[in-house]
C-alpha cells in the first residue's frame, strides 16, 4: 500500500510515515507541496492512499479534494482526513 502525506505539521506528517513503514508492504511518503502531490497523482495510480493530516500549505486539503473529485473514478485513490484535536475545524 503506498500512501502520500499531506496537509499538517511536517514533523507530524514525519512520525505517521514512520508508524506506517512499520506495517509490512506499506510505503509512506511525506509531500511537503500539495502542488508536487497533485502531480503525482496525476501521472497515474502510484499512490493507493491520501492521508490528509491538516488544512495543507501551498494547496489547500479542500481544494485537491475538489480536484481529486473530477478525476475519472478508476483514478482516484482512498482519501483519509485526520484532525488532531488542536488543530482548526475544516469548513
Amino acid at each position: 500500500m503506498r500512501y502520500a502525506i499531506y496537509g499538517g505539521p511536517n514533523g507530524l506528517n514525519r512520525l505517521i510515515a514512520r508508524s506506517l513503514t512499520r506495517i509490512p508492504g506499506c510505503e509512506p511518503q511525506v509531500f511537503l507541496s500539495g502542488l508536487l502531490l497533485q502531480q503525482a497523482l496525476a501521472e497515474g495510480p502510484k499512490i493507493d492512499s491520501v492521508l490528509l493530516t491538516g488544512p495543507g500549505t501551498d494547496l489547500e486539503v479542500t481544494a485537491l479534494v475538489q480536484w481529486l473529485q473530477t478525476r475519472p473514478a478508476d483514478r482516484v485513490p482512498r482519501l483519509v482526513a485526520w484532525q488532531h484535536e488542536n488543530s482548526a475545524v475544516y469548513k
